[in-house]
């Protein structure tokens, strides 16, 4: 889910209003708009996950403890939906169908019959099951894959608020190695809900400390001029599973950058008409706004 906002002005016919002046305010008016997008895309991407402690309020977004805090993430989140062969003992992979895997075992078993030794290190593995299913060993009801897959860890989660479903019932693959592997593969794509700000800081002129593994799709456009300058930053990935809908953090920042912003135009404009003419003048408003699926959130004056 993208987060898209939207800063420009609302000013009714301001060059027209403030006649001599209004050169000075459309050289300088655009200033401000920058300013206070790249505040705005600033403050969400310090609340954008991952963030240390999984808490977007700690304001660490985009730091190297983020990035660290959300590998530990995918690392605690993969070895929970999946297992290895290596995991489960002989008697599960027999009980299961599966004695292919069993020399995946990796591990010394101190056989205490010589009959099951012997079939043991022939391959006999039905002479096994029959002598595990007899000690009253049975299926223990594992799901296996051959390797661990984002479709696969898609489906341990609620499809509406991307919870673990509870309890969590492992897919075991045939190597840690596999898992290993595929955990190397999904911290590659950590950061792209902060990567998306990361990129439209980058194209307002701001240069982030932190890259975030170089993810994200954030896009910055610029329309009008003057006292009709606008500029929409777009990440679309700044919502991603409305991880951020439940806190109303993107509300709060714009909300609080948009009363800034209206104060700091509205003091440039009133220094702008005292320094040229030497008299007050009448002072026009702005606008930010916040756009998700069809929903306007604006604020300013």
């Amino acid at each position: 889910m993208s987060v898209k906002v939207n800063v420009a002005s609302n000013f009714p016919q301001i060059a027209e209003q403030l006649g001599s002046v209004s050169k000075d305010i459309e050289t300088k008016y655009p200033l401000y708009v920058r300013q206070c997008a790249a505040s705005i895309c600033h403050e969400l991407l310090r609340r954008s996950y991952p963030a240390v402690g999984n808490n977007p309020e700690a304001l660490t977004g985009g730091t190297d403890g983020a990035m660290k805090q959300g590998e530990a993430n995918i690392r605690r989140d993969v070895n929970q939906i999946f297992g290895a062969a290596s995991d489960l003992r002989a008697g599960d992979l027999l009980m299961a169908g599966r004695a292919d895997l069993l020399k995946n075992l990796n591990k010394q078993i101190d056989w205490k019959s010589d009959v099951l030794k012997l079939a043991w290190e022939e391959g006999d593995y039905n002479q096994l099951f029959q002598a595990f299913k007899k000690k009253g060993w049975q299926d223990g009801g594992y799901e296996f894959a051959e390797e661990p897959t984002l479709k696969l860890q898609a489906s341990r989660r609620n499809p509406e608020t991307g919870i673990l479903k509870k309890p969590v019932k492992k897919v075991y693959v045939k190597s840690r190695g596999q898992i290993e592997s595929f955990i190397q593969e999904r911290i590659k794509s950590v950061g792209k809900m902060a990567g998306g700000w990361v990129q439209c800081l980058q194209a307002l002129g701001r240069t982030p400390s932190g890259k975030m593994n170089g993810n994200g799709e954030g896009t910055v456009e610029i329309y009008g001029s003057g006292t009709t300058y606008g500029i929409v930053a777009t990440n679309k990935n700044g919502d991603f599973s409305r991880m951020l809908s439940k806190t109303g953090l993107v509300e709060k920042v714009i909300q609080e950058e948009a009363l800034k912003f209206t104060e700091k135009v509205r003091e440039m404009i009133a220094n702008s008409f005292r320094s040229q003419v030497g008299k007050g003048g009448g002072v026009g408003g702005t606008s930010v706004a916040k756009e998700t699926d069809g929903l306007d959130t604006t604020g300013g004056s």
